[in-house]
């Protein structure tokens, strides 16, 4: 059985199968911003376009081929980091 997703199902739907893979390898993940801060009652619920995931950098590589694993296709890095340099208060993650 092939299933479809429509856009906004599958965006609800990866941030805890996102987790859940980061799981399995003990990998230090967090899902932020989006629908997760609406669902803390943080912001106003509204669409989303994307799921954004912390990830401990030590392990991102491994993570990102786990993913590879599961149908995710890596895309080139400047679309992954389009801001790679521009100035952060962040470190890469």
């Amino acid at each position: 059985m092939n299933t479809v997703l429509r856009p906004k199902e599958a965006t609800a739907l990866l941030p805890p199968l996102i987790l859940k893979l980061a799981s399995d390898l003990s990998v230090r993940a967090l899902a932020i911003k989006g629908a997760t801060l609406a669902k803390q009652g943080l912001r106003k619920e509204r669409p989303s376009a994307d799921v954004d995931i912390l990830v401990e950098p030590a392990r991102f590589e491994e993570f990102l081929r786990h993913l590879q694993e599961f149908g995710w296709i890596d895309r080139d890095e400047q679309v992954l980091f389009p801001l790679a340099d521009e100035p952060t208060v962040l470190a890469a993650h």
